[in-house]
C-alpha cells in the first residue's frame, strides 16, 4: 500500500531508502511502459535478484534478497506489498546522471501516478541545453508548472548553479507528485523550495524570471491519469493552459521553457497552430523546435488517434523583452 502524501513534505522513510541506494551507487534508466512490459514478459515468473530488479523493474522478491533496513523503509513508507510469500516495492528509483529520483511503481495506471520515463530524459536535456546558453538577465525566481517528480526543476537548478535564485516554486495538481518532488529535492541536496498544490498557476500572483513545464499531451484512454491526459484539441489543451498561465506570469527579461507533445494531423502541427495564435498577439518572442518526430507510435492504432499522422515532441522557448534590473 502506498502512503497518503502530505503536501510538500518529504517522505522520510523514502528519503532514507534513496540515500542508501545512492551509497550503493545504484543507477537505473527508466524505459517506456511498453518496453518495461516487454522485458517483464520475457520471464514473467522471474524473481528479483538485484537492486535494479527490485527498484527499477519492480520485480517481486523474497525477503532475504534485500537487507532488513530496506524492508523497514518500504514498510514505513507504506510502499511495500505482499504477493503470497514474496514482496514487491511500491516505488521505483531512476537516475539522470548522478541524480536519483523516486517515482511511482510499474505499471503507472493509477489516476495519481507520478510518471518518469524517456519523456523525462528528453525534457531535462531540453532544459539543460536551453540554460547552457548565455542568460542576459539574472534568474531570481523560477517555477516548474506540473512538476511531477521534480526532475526538470532539479536539473534546472543544477544548470543555474543556484546563482541569484531567491524563490523556487514547484506546482502540481497531484499531492502524491508534490511528496515525491519534496523527497527528490532533499535527496538531490536542493535548497528550500516552495511546493504548492494547484492547477497550473491559478491563484499564483508572483511573476517569474524562468518558467519550465512538461505538460501531458496524450489523448487519454479512459484512465484519466493526470500525468498523461492532455485534454481536448487532440491532447494539447493542457499545454495551452500552461502556456497561457506562464505568459501571464513571465517577468521582463524572463523565459518560458516548455517541452510537450503534439499530434500532427494531415501535416499540421496542432500545438503550434494554437500556440502561435496566442503568441503572435503579444510582444513575446519565441523559438519552436521539433525534438523528436515520432513518439508513442503504438497509439496510432487507437480510435482516438484515427486522424493523427504521428505524435511529435517539441520544445518551445518564449522570452519577454526588457529586464534591465
Amino acid at each position: 500500500m502506498e502512503s497518503v502524501p502530505t503536501v510538500g513534505v518529504p517522505n522520510e522513510a523514502l528519503l532514507s531508502l534513496g540515500r542508501w541506494l545512492q551509497a550503493q551507487a545504484y543507477r537505473f534508466v527508466c524505459p517506456t511502459p511498453d518496453t518495461h512490459a516487454r522485458v517483464i514478459e520475457r520471464a514473467p515468473d522471474r524473481e528479483a535478484q538485484s537492486l535494479d530488479d527490485v527498484f527499477g523493474w519492480n520485480l517481486p522478491f523474497s525477503a532475504g534478497v534485500m537487507p532488513d533496513c530496506v524492508i523497514h523503509w518500504l514498510h514505513e513508507a507504506r510502499m511495500l506489498s505482499h504477493m503470497g510469500t514474496r514482496l514487491r516495492s511500491g516505488v521505483r528509483f531512476s537516475s539522470i546522471g548522478d541524480r536519483l529520483f523516486a517515482h511511482s511503481s510499474y505499471p503507472t495506471l493509477d489516476r495519481d501516478a507520478v510518471f518518469f520515463g524517456p519523456d523525462t530524459y528528453r525534457f531535462t536535456r531540453f532544459v539543460e541545453t536551453a540554460l547552457s546558453a548565455p542568460w542576459p538577465h539574472p534568474v531570481r525566481s523560477m517555477a516548474d508548472i506540473g512538476c511531477g517528480a521534480a526532475a526538470g526543476a532539479i536539473v534546472a537548478l543544477d544548470a543555474l548553479d543556484g546563482r541569484d535564485l531567491q524563490r523556487i516554486l514547484l506546482r502540481d495538481i497531484n499531492p502524491k507528485a508534490l511528496q515525491f518532488a519534496a523527497t527528490n529535492a532533499e535527496l538531490n541536496a536542493c535548497g528550500p523550495l516552495d511546493l504548492s498544490l494547484g492547477d497550473a498557476l491559478a491563484d499564483v500572483e508572483a511573476d517569474f524570471d524562468l518558467l519550465i513545464a512538461n505538460p501531458p499531451y496524450m489523448i487519454e484512454d479512459g484512465l484519466d491519469r493526470a500525468y498523461r491526459d492532455g485534454g481536448s484539441h487532440g491532447g494539447v489543451d493542457m499545454a495551452l493552459r500552461f502556456l497561457t498561465d506562464a505568459m501571464d506570469r513571465l517577468a521582463p527579461g524572463g523565459r518560458i521553457l516548455m517541452y510537450t507533445g503534439t499530434p500532427i494531423v494531415r501535416g499540421v502541427d496542432t500545438f503550434l497552430r494554437h500556440a502561435s495564435a496566442l503568441l503572435d498577439r503579444t510582444s513575446l518572442r519565441y523559438r519552436y523546435t521539433e525534438l523528436d518526430p515520432d513518439v508513442f507510435g503504438e497509439n496510432m492504432s487507437l480510435p482516438q488517434y484515427a486522424e493523427v499522422d504521428r505524435i511529435a515532441v517539441v520544445g518551445l522557448v518564449v522570452s519577454r523583452p526588457g529586464g534591465d534590473r
